[in-house]
């Protein structure tokens, strides 16, 4: 978090630059607690400015889902066009890091009896790694697997809605969300 007005400063001087016409954002892990608080930020200091941050991509969010429900979806949801979060219940660091003698919340980036931590919304699309193969800890899946880097490379390069792509939609009570097969 101590990162955020950095990373706040940066997004801003990108977005205000003028031969830049689209920003993608990607963080993992714990860096998305930066990203998501300069992601907040720069949505109160642009109110009726261009926004040229075209995707945001969350992996493994190592981010309390509470705090993420509650005081970060919103504003993902009002402010930018689409943020993809892939979320796992195979990751053994967010599991750690959502155990009692760590932070004693789940995660934003965990499957939790076969549901994500967060709900999905109008612009917020989940998609459930959990089938991905992974190493040891299955918390790098995001850059490790070739599914994975395909469907990133579908989201960034192509502009491919998550229903166009290699994935399944999984009904539940809070919405659509999506997962590898």
């Amino acid at each position: 978090l101590w990162s955020a007005p950095n990373i706040t400063e940066v997004l801003r001087l990108l977005n205000d630059r003028s031969d830049i016409d689209e920003i993608y954002v990607v963080a993992h892990s714990m860096g998305n607690r930066g990203v998501t608080q300069a992601l907040v930020n720069l949505a109160d200091e642009t109110e009726g400015k261009e926004n040229k941050i075209k995707e945001i991509i969350l992996a493994a969010p190592d981010v309390d889902a509470m705090v993420f429900r509650r005081d970060i979806a919103p504003v993902l949801n009002r402010k930018f066009r689409r943020t993809t979060l892939y979320a796992s219940n195979n990751d053994k660091a967010l599991q750690a890091s959502a155990s009692d003698t760590v932070n004693a919340v789940e995660r934003a980036g965990q499957i939790i009896n076969g549901f994500p931590a967060v709900p999905p919304s109008k612009a917020l699309d989940i998609i459930d790694a959990s089938t991905v193969a992974t190493d040891f800890l299955g918390h790098s899946y995001y850059g490790d697997n070739r599914s994975m880097i395909s469907d990133i490379f579908y989201l960034i390069r192509e502009a491919k809605p998550v229903s166009q792509r290699n994935l399944r939609g999984v009904n539940a009570p809070q919405g659509i969300f999506w997962r590898f097969p």
